[in-house]
């Protein structure tokens, strides 16, 4: 059985495989800068409606996302660039890191509140601005739910169903640019489920399947890899942190 030739499965690899990377790299620094936001930087009140923003994001179903990104971001995206149908990369990969955004803030956010308010209470004892403290003091401090809100971020990317099968346009090629549709390997196990339990396409999910846990086991060790590369330099350098978590397991 020839995979590649008669079922994309190499190229729907590539479209599952970008579309989380985009999607992270879109969502992870706008949820950094609404932990900062929540934490000290905007006013309370905005925190506190961004919060309660983040938290009814999460109750929101997957289903609900894709829907209102085929009835407004779509034909956006088709007016607005004049090129392809709106259902493509570039629709997917918005609409996937808004899906995801709220487990991103969430796991930083809860660490972030484990600090110490005495930390706290020094970085302005000693004149530093908001934006100073998140960069040099808190986020150094809770680095371990950095990596893992970055890891479950992809993970979560990687696997969702209904946004890819919902907005990608479903053609199993390589996407050459954002305008292009393409079809992701989670959306090909939803398809090939729901229509067909006979043939070899069928039988083709479970390869699906697995390349999917491969690919999240994958991008989990190489991100540990790179963390510990990078603890190993900053020890080498003698750089310590200006507070280390009772948690931490790097540094």
């Amino acid at each position: 059985m020839n995979i590649t030739h008669n079922f994309s499965i190499m190229n729907m690899l590539y479209g599952s495989v970008v579309l989380s990377t985009l999607a992270i790299l879109v969502a992870y620094p706008i949820a950094l800068g609404v932990c900062a936001l929540v934490n000290g930087i905007a006013p309370s009140s905005i925190a506190k409606i961004l919060k309660n923003a983040i938290h009814y994001m999460t109750s929101i179903p997957t289903v609900i996302y894709g829907f209102i990104s085929v009835i407004i971001l779509v034909p956006l995206v088709r007016n607005l660039f004049r090129s392809g149908s709106g259902y493509c990369l570039l629709t997917t990969v918005l609409t996937l890191s808004v899906v995801i955004l709220p487990t991103i803030i969430l796991i930083i956010n809860l660490q972030i509140e484990k600090i110490p308010p005495s930390i706290r209470i020094g970085c302005r004892a000693i004149g530093m601005s908001p934006a100073s403290e998140m960069l040099w003091i808190i986020f150094p401090a809770v680095r371990n739910a950095l990596i893992d809100a970055f890891i479950l971020g992809f993970a979560r990317a990687n696997g969702d169903t209904l946004i890819a099968l919902m907005v990608s346009g479903n053609s199993p090629q390589i996407p050459k640019n954002l305008f292009d549709s393409f079809r992701t390997l989670p959306a090909h196990i939803g398809i090939a489920i729901s229509t067909d339990t006979q043939t070899v396409i069928y039988q083709s999910i479970f390869l699906s399947g697995l390349i999917l846990v491969l690919v999240t086991i994958l991008v989990t060790i190489l991100v540990n890899i790179l963390v510990n590369i990078l603890a190993n330099t900053i020890s080498r350098l003698k750089i310590l942190p200006l507070y280390k978590h009772k948690n931490d397991r790097h540094w």
